[in-house]
């Protein structure tokens, strides 16, 4: 007996095997085929950089032995013997790599002429040294250039050569590659025909007892229990399913038989209590119907007291309102009282006030008429000093004139003289400026003596104004004092008769409480009457589904094929116990 748990273990590994195959074959495909190429690659890559650089060689070996030819400087001559040597150590490892015999004829070719070049520059540097320079220019034009030209030449032949190896290897590199995709489709190929074959013997395997159990199943969701039992299969877990079905048909078809045994007690238990629902929900709608009219009775005479409190709040609360009204109006004439005698003293007070502002203005246009007087003076005094200095100026000019003809000794009286005429200058500039100021001061003095005149005159309007105020306040002070006594002895009513309200509300308070108190009893007692009819509604309800469900049982029952009726028509047993006594029929 195989388990489900050992078939699907060793599909799993099989194909994880035959991935792991095809895995491997393929890396080590790329493996060989990366190896291969980049050997290539770095040998012949290798070769041409090699190459290239003894091309910078002969031609850097060209120009230094050159620039020896032309200056005569050692360090010409030296740069030649290292990149000679570099030359040589370079054509030793080209020679090492060289296996095709056109490459390793041109390198040979390549070093014989590098060996005759180097002998024509040994000639050319002996000549150097002697001096001759006809010979060395000579043996440098016939053989040094033609030897330097041949020897670039069949660098970059050898280079050439070199490139096409590069591009043959990258070809066979290319039909390598292409070789290995053919292989690796092949077994892919066959990697996956043989997966699709273990494929099908699972699935044949695992899914004819699952589409066996399926039909079972299918069987008995449409009623049908008396078909055969599935056969035990190969594998435990799904014997293991197909007998677990096998018990539950019969589990399912004994518990059937006795469904609907009890469903047809049900059905008779059901219409004995729908009965007795009915008889009580009917006792119970006449009692929520006289509690209901207990309930509007007692609620009319609830809001009739509320009305009546509503209206003697309003009133209390509009008495209030007078009340505090006139105790307002009481202490508003009080402090309008206050605030007239206030009134009268400041008015007194403002009179001796205005009495000082009349003496001050009084003081100030006499001040005002003197500061007037007195510009009036500084003006003629101003006059006066401007008149000297124009007759200091004229004697200054005067003793100008005669120090002028007094020649040197004169010289410094006019010295005297010119500072004297300055100083007079000086003093006519001061003088106008003084008389400026002066005449300025008089005009603002006159004005203020006018301004004076006229703060008197509005001071003595202002004394007339303060006295028709003061008999105004006196007025208004005796008006008050009448309004302040009636509005106490409203004051006193309004209290007496909010005092009486408060009683009237209080009692009103009381009749409200009972009204409320009895209709919240009778509200109470009607739901709990309706609750007891919707109870006994539910319950009719509940009877009335318990029957229907019973009547709907023996129905689903009858759609049931067992093995002891499955020759039979589905209902057969059901309309047998459905025809038999009931509750009803009773």
């Amino acid at each position: 007996m195989l388990k489900l748990r050992t078939v699907l273990s060793l599909g799993f590994a099989g194909v994880l095997l035959l991935t792991m195959v095809v895995g491997g074959a393929g890396w080590f495909q790329v493996g060989s085929v990366k190896g291969t190429y980049q050997q290539l690659m770095e040998e012949r890559v290798g070769n041409i950089v090699l190459i290239q650089n003894l091309r910078y060689l002969a031609a850097s070996e060209d120009k230094n032995i050159r620039g020896y030819l032309l200056t005569g400087q050692e360090k010409n001559y030296t740069a030649y013997n290292q990149d000679r040597k570099a030359f040589a150590a370079g054509m030793e490892r080209l020679q090492a790599d060289m296996r095709e015999e056109k490459a390793a004829g041109l390198v040979t070719e390549l070093h014989r002429l590098e060996g005759e070049y180097g002998k024509v520059v040994a000639e050319l540097t002996k000549l150097r040294q002697r001096g001759d320079t006809e010979g060395y220019t000579a043996l440098l034009v016939e053989k040094s250039i033609p030897l330097s030209a041949q020897l670039s030449d069949k660098a970059a032949e050898l280079e050439a050569f070199q490139q096409s190896l590069l591009d043959e290897s990258i070809a066979a590199s290319q039909e390598q590659v292409e070789r290995t995709r053919l292989v690796l489709a092949i077994i892919v190929a066959a990697a996956l025909l043989v997966g699709a074959a273990a494929a099908a013997w699972l699935t044949r395997l695992i899914v004819r007892p699952v589409r066996a159990t399926a039909r079972l199943a299918g069987d008995i969701a449409s009623g049908n229990l008396g078909g055969e039992d599935m056969e035990r299969p190969r594998i435990a877990e799904l014997g293991a399913m197909a007998e677990s079905v096998n018990a539950m048909k019969a589990k399912l078809s004994r518990l059937i038989e006795t469904i609907g045994d009890n469903a047809d007690e049900l059905g008779g238990a059901a219409r004995l209590l729908a009965r007795s629902s009915s008889s009580a929900e009917k006792d119970s709608e006449r009692m929520v119907e006289t509690m209901r009219l207990i309930s509007e009775s007692a609620e009319g005479q609830r809001q009739r007291m509320g009305e009546n409190r509503t209206a003697l709040e309003e009133s209390s609360v509009s008495l209030n309102g007078v009340a505090e009204s006139a105790s307002l109006t009481a202490e508003s004439s009080e402090r309008a009282m206050q605030a007239a005698e206030a009134g009268k003293a400041r008015m007194a007070e403002a009179r001796r006030r205005m009495d000082s502002v009349g003496a001050a203005i009084e003081q100030a246009g006499a001040v005002a008429e003197r500061l007037v007087r007195q510009a009036k003076e500084i003006g003629q005094v101003t006059d006066v000093i401007t008149a000297v200095a124009e007759q200091t100026k004229l004697l200054s000019f005067n003793a100008s004139i005669e120090a002028a003809r007094a020649g040197e000794h004169g010289r410094g009286f006019a010295v005297v003289a010119q500072e004297v005429k300055k100083l007079s200058d000086e003093t006519a500039a001061s003088s106008v400026r003084i008389a400026a100021a002066v005449r300025g001061m008089a005009q603002q003095a006159d004005e203020a003596a006018e301004a004076m005149v006229r703060g008197l005159e509005e001071t003595k309007a202002g004394f007339r104004e303060l006295e028709r105020t003061g008999a105004a306040f006196d007025d208004v002070n005796e008006s008050i004092a009448v309004v302040a006594e009636q509005a106490q002895e409203v004051s006193a009513s309004t209290e007496e008769l909010s005092a009486s309200m408060e009683e009237l509300l209080a009692s009103s308070d009381d009749l409200l409480g009972l009204a409320t108190s009895i209709a919240k009893h009778t509200v109470h007692a009607e739901e709990l009457c309706a609750a007891q009819r919707g109870v006994m509604q539910e319950v009719s309800a509940s009877t009335e589904q318990l029957r229907d469900m019973s009547d709907a049982l023996r129905q689903e029952l009858s759609g049931f094929r067992r093995a002891e009726n499955a020759g039979s028509p589905p209902g057969r047993r059901d309309g047998a116990a459905a025809g038999g006594s009931s509750p009803d029929a009773a």
